[in-house]
């Protein structure tokens, strides 16, 4: 590159730290001190303080870029591997103790700020050019008069035809370009508008919480809006100094609205999967009660039919002639009782083998024998039953209760019989672990797959010992070849108490999923009674000496 200096480039980034590093110093300090000062909150009065403290509020707001900016370092430079993880989120939920929504939060985030310029779309192929029709055999010299007056009269029409179908080309071309170039402009506008709020933020200051929701309602807006999403994001962050949030959420969705209905596809028509594309459902994790919310949006087609199969709710005694009993649920009650039935309708119709019919409820042997009204039992969806759920779930035939102890717990083995891990070993395996096995991981287990200690690609066999649970994220991040390069990490089992844990690098023992979802396992509560010292040693291969080998 033409004036490129790199010793200059290095100069600038020293620079660039030594303020960081400076300004992070002050700035802990004197949080640390405005800390002690509140601690005088009696002596304090509101009216003395109140307008520094709005500065300081405004002040916080310049964290947005600054986060942004960082998750864009962490991206871009695999800061994930410092964790032993692909995934930059993972760098921001073990050494900054964030939640995962919020690391997404700040990479998409440094997406919109720092990610690549908008490209325009491209527009339909050009209308290949027909080819030439044959010619016609050439009309004997003896032939008459009118039929020469025919050809003539035919080879005119013709004429007239071809430059009637140039016209038309041409329009089509002329059409093509036009929209051509209104995607380009649409692009540039963009692109423009990106870098307006890459300095607006970086320069201003604005509340994380008001630019989260600005995204939040820009996900509303369609692929081909006019104008786009870049646009719309400057005109808030504008708006957001002069409107209050709840004000500003409604400028927002009006505008959303008519830049969604000035949409068109480059090829000239409206997107008609627009609505569809935005269909989703959200399921929260159980609150302190075990109750589970729901949020979400169906398209039309989709909302139709889930209205349909929800319609006998409307009314109330719809099942009384199943139960015998007067109908005394309100409305949303009756609805939530339906629910239940559609998928328990679904669940009756899995082939058992499949496993989707199949709720697995994990318990030692003490806990059954101690059984009260109160016990709550784990399942392998991260939800805790009582004995009385259990009553209400019913005896079907696809549902297992697995018992574990030291002494009847047998391993099921397959051995490379087969790659995929049966009903049987996925009940068990369930029952044992209940929830991912990479430390710290809270994922239940129906959003788990079967991974391979030792993978099957290594020789690795299916059987039990060799089998444990990791969610999409831990599976993917999982080093089969287990000689620690690119400082990525593997499964292992410990060899003393048969947990299924995660070798690091530089690490001498295994790491345990000790959560709270995976201490209510029973292989957790059995096998944890006499834990092991740092220097246990798994079951596997030893670790390699050269933990750094090239990939």
């Amino acid at each position: 590159m033409k004036g490129y200096h790199p010793e200059s480039r290095r100069q600038d980034r020293q620079i660039a730290h030594g303020i960081i590093r400076d300004s992070i110093a002050h700035i802990t300090t004197d949080l640390t001190n405005l800390q002690a000062a509140m601690h005088s909150v009696d002596t304090l009065k509101f009216h003395d303080i109140y307008l520094l403290m709005e500065d300081l509020e405004e002040s916080f707001g310049k964290k947005t870029f600054i986060d942004a900016a960082f998750a864009h370092l962490a991206e871009r430079d695999d800061a994930g591997r410092m964790v032993s993880s692909s995934h930059a989120t993972e760098y921001f939920i073990k050494r900054m103790k964030l939640s995962y929504g919020e690391a997404m939060v700040r990479l998409r985030n440094a997406e919109t700020i720092f990610g690549e310029d908008v490209k325009p779309d491209p527009g339909p192929p050009p209308t290949p050019e027909p080819e030439p029709e044959p010619e016609e055999e050439p009309v004997d010299s003896s032939a008459e008069d009118d039929v020469q007056a025919n050809a003539q009269a035919e080879a005119e029409k013709k004429k007239r035809a071809e430059e009637e179908r140039e016209r038309q080309r041409r329009r089509e071309r002329e059409e093509q370009e036009a929209r051509q170039r209104e995607a380009d402009e649409r692009a540039e506008r963009e692109n423009e508008a990106k870098a307006r709020n890459r300095d607006k933020l970086g320069s201003g200051s604005i509340p994380a919480d008001v630019l989260r929701m600005i995204d939040f309602e820009l996900r509303q807006l369609d692929r081909y809006a006019q104008p786009g999403r870049h646009e719309l994001r400057s005109q808030a962050i504008d708006k957001a100094r002069e409107l209050s949030k709840s004000q500003l959420k409604t400028w927002l969705r009006k505008a959303i609205r008519h830049a969604n209905a000035k949409a068109v596809m480059p090829n000239g028509e409206r997107d008609n999967t627009a609505l569809l594309k935005k269909r989703e459902l959200h399921i929260s994790q159980p609150d302190a009660e075990g109750m589970v919310s729901f949020r979400g949006k169906l398209d039309p087609a989709s909302a139709a039919i889930f209205m349909k199969a929800m319609s006998p709710a409307a009314r109330p005694g719809f099942d009384k002639e199943e139960t015998g009993y007067e109908d005394t649920r309100s409305l949303a009650q009756r609805r939530g009782d339906q629910l239940t039935q559609l998928c328990s309708n679904f669940m009756s119709t899995r082939h058992p083998d499949s496993g989707l019919g199949t709720i697995v409820v994990s318990a030692t042997r003490q806990e059954l024998e101690n059984l009260s009204p109160d016990t709550l039992l784990p399942t392998d969806t991260g939800i805790f039953l009582t004995p009385l759920d259990l009553v209400r779930l019913g005896a079907a035939g696809s549902d297992y209760l697995c018992i574990m102890d030291d002494t009847n717990f047998q391993p099921l083995a397959l051995g490379r019989s087969r790659r995929n891990a049966n009903l049987a070993q996925k009940i068990a395996l369930v029952a044992a672990e209940m929830v991912c096995s990479h430390d710290g991981c809270e994922v239940p287990a129906t959003n788990c797959d079967v991974h391979h200690i030792v993978a099957w690609s290594y020789q690795g066999v299916t059987d039990l010992h060799n089998l444990t649970l990791r969610c999409r994220r831990h599976h993917g991040d999982n080093n089969d070849a287990r000689d620690f390069r690119h400082n990525m990490a593997h499964a292992a089992r410990c060899s003393e108490t048969g947990r299924a844990g995660t070798q690091y690098p530089y690490s001498d023992g295994l790491r345990f999923n000790d959560s709270t979802a995976a201490q209510q396992s029973a292989h957790h509560k059995l096998k944890t009674q006499d834990p092991p010292g740092p220097g246990s040693s798994p079951t596997d291969s030893p670790r390699h000496d050269d933990v750094n080998s090239p990939a």
